[in-house]
């Protein structure tokens, strides 16, 4: 149990009023531990837990006309898991904020036109969903929604500079469904796989419109992100 006891010590610190653990065992014995984790305790008594992970991922564009792999990261995801009565008992509520960097691409438009953008990932509100905690084996199931606009800048193509302007993004947020298993070991490292559509393009060319062009490299269905996420923290005294 000592290594639980090290995975949620931060929540142990917030919850210090409340005993937790019994006096040290004999050498050779396991201590002794009450009912609730520490937690559980914080969560019982309304304290929302933060939680925060090392994000990187990879995206493969599904579009035919561009289908190509682009890394995103590395970014961060900070968020707060707490008590809800309107869920089942044991399912927890989960929110929180996504931030990543521009993520530089390279696509072979058409199957034969090089082309170079920069990519921005936009998140347009709270990341929502649900987590269940498992301290005795340190993992969490979650299932969460993040819409994220996506938006697109210093296209070239072939190395010229493709006039698309800096309000480039797309109509209405891409929204991406993460859900999977979680390690809480720090520094451990868990893997989500995603299928997520791309909308159609808005605000693309400052001489021409270039909307159905972006649209038509990049806009559709079936496009997959796997994500890596190492656990920071659970029970951050702050992020």
């Amino acid at each position: 149990m000592r290594k639980i006891v090290s995975v949620v010590a931060g929540i142990a610190i917030v919850v210090a009023v409340v005993p937790v653990l019994s006096a040290s065992a004999a050498p050779g014995q396991r201590p002794a531990v009450a009912k609730a984790s520490p937690a559980r305790v914080a969560l019982q008594q309304g304290i929302a837990l933060k939680v925060s992970f090392h994000v990187n991922g990879t995206t493969t564009i599904a579009n035919p006309n561009l289908r190509s792999d682009m890394d995103i990261g590395p970014g961060r995801f900070d968020g707060e898991i707490s008590e809800d009565p309107s869920l089942p008992p044991g399912t927890l509520r989960l929110e929180g904020d996504l931030t990543l960097p521009p993520s530089q691409g390279y696509f072979i438009a058409f199957g034969f036109m090089p082309v170079t953008t920069t990519t921005e990932f936009t998140q347009q509100r709270k990341a929502r969903g649900t987590a269940t905690l498992d301290l005795l084996n340190q993992t969490s199931h979650v299932d969460m929604t993040i819409p994220l606009r996506i938006g697109a800048r210093g296209a070239k193509q072939d190395g010229v500079p493709l006039a698309i302007g800096k309000n480039c993004t797309t109509a209405s947020p891409a929204v991406i469904r993460m859900a999977g298993d979680v390690s809480l070991v720090p520094g451990e490292e868990s893997v989500l796989e995603s299928t997520y559509p791309i909308p159609p393009f808005t605000g693309c060319g400052t001489k021409e419109d270039l909307d159905p062009l972006l649209t038509g490299l990049v806009s559709g269905p079936e496009n997959e992100l796997v994500t890596r996420l190492k656990m920071r923290c659970i029970g951050c005294l702050d992020y």
